[in-house]
């Protein structure tokens, strides 16, 4: 990875890509923070040294923090869209383990700074896990999902809370995603994916009779991440398991399973392409960037720490550079020019004609026979310099006759 730009000292808890309404060519990232932090890091920096005389394109960040702001306490996930009816402007939904907060982005036509201001907040029913924007067909805007430690699911809409159900009777919760195609969530746990649809999540009542999944895929590990590409095919499910990357249909059919070899702890898939071909991003727990081609590995590039958190961004003149974190650093850089993974160097293939040789030695010592005993020095000579000239050309290296 070539570095662009770069950032320290942040207790590093969640990391996403979005792009504020008022800057429209290039994406900010959002990191939340162990101690109550909501940070924006712009990807260009207000300030920049000028680029070398090598013409390498890496900047070195000085100013890049756009704005910082306490909410009170750990930030498990931020997302960023369009979460309020009748408002156009993106708004970030900060998820603490309590509560739910939806920002607005103030500031940003003076010359102060910009700054966040709270439009709504709610109180969760148990501690939160995960939170998943869910996009509507019949809408401009997206709803939130939040999962609790309890697998209780509730889906808010603005200032409001529609709908609260528990779906899972797991020991413990997992990733979570929304396929808009089906118009069903997806939730990983214990080693198994199960798929529900949304209008029977809607219309099931609480106490009622025990949901039952569309689909149940047993994948074998455990469940780390669950990505959906929304190409226009067939969505992909992509689900990042502890030593393996396995891909499923919208109908819980297995697609191809991928041997990480390693520990994988973040992902990022999207599709790409006329053939609508999906490009899964994975790190390891060895320092390591996988780059994959649905089940082909494609690129591999190592990074200076174990990133924990990944996600793609664009700027003005880089496009599709790789954003990634620890607990303590932000690195954004874009790969090289050359692939990094190792292949085995092939052998010179050298084709002998042993039965020729074979016979071409019985000639020589037939003619060593005649002249070598009786014949004078000379014709002696010239036999083994012949041998060995047709030794060397046959491709023996330093041949020996005596």
């Amino acid at each position: 990875l070539v570095e662009y730009i770069s950032s320290q000292g942040w207790n590093v808890s969640c990391l996403t890509v979005g792009r504020l309404s008022f800057i429209r060519d290039r994406d900010q990232v959002f990191l939340g923070t162990e101690d109550g932090n909501v940070v924006v890091v712009d990807v260009v920096p207000t300030k920049q040294q000028a680029r070398p005389a090598s013409g390498n394109p890496a900047m070195m960040q000085q100013d890049s923090v756009m704005l910082m702001h306490p909410v009170g306490a750990p930030v498990l996930q931020i997302c960023t869209g369009t979460f309020v009816a009748n408002y156009s402007a993106h708004t970030i939904a900060v998820l603490t383990p309590k509560v739910l907060i939806m920002y607005d982005v103030e500031g940003a036509d003076s010359d102060t700074p910009p700054y966040l201001t709270q439009m709504y907040s709610h109180n969760l029913v148990e501690t939160a896990f995960k939170m998943v924007p869910i996009p509507l067909q019949s809408d401009d805007y997206n709803h939130l999902l939040v999962m609790g430690i309890g697998a209780n699911m509730s889906i808010y809409d603005g200032d409001q809370c529609v709908l609260s159900r528990v779906i899972s009777t797991s020991l413990h919760p997992g990733p979570l995603a929304v396929c808009v195609a089906t118009a069903s969530i997806v939730v990983g746990s214990s080693g198994t994916v199960r798929c529900v649809k949304y209008s029977l999540l809607a219309s099931h009542s609480v106490g009622g009779k025990k949901l039952n999944f569309d689909w149940s895929v047993a994948v074998g590990d455990a469940v780390v991440d669950i990505q959906i590409t929304q190409n226009e095919v067939m969505p992909n499910i992509m689900t990042l398991c502890r030593r393996s990357l396995v891909a499923l249909t919208p109908h819980g059919e297995i697609l191809f399973c991928f041997d990480l070899q390693c520990i994988g702890l973040a992902m990022k898939s999207f599709s790409r392409g006329a053939a609508q071909y999906t490009i899964s991003i994975v790190s390891t727990n060895t320092g390591a960037i996988l780059v994959l081609r649905d089940n082909i590995l494609q690129w591999t590039s190592h990074t200076p720490f174990v990133a924990r958190f990944l996600d793609l961004c664009d700027a003005r003149e880089a496009m599709g550079m790789l954003a990634i974190a620890d607990s303590n650093q932000l690195f954004v850089g874009y790969l090289g020019s050359e692939p990094s993974l190792y292949r085995i160097p092939i052998a010179p293939n050298r084709s002998v004609d042993y039965v020729g040789k074979k016979q071409q030695m019985v000639e020589f010592e037939e003619q060593i026979r005649m002249y070598g005993g009786g014949g004078t020095e000379d014709s002696a000579k010239v036999v083994l310099k012949e041998l060995k000239a047709s030794l060397e050309a046959s491709g023996l290296d330093n041949p020996t006759v005596s």
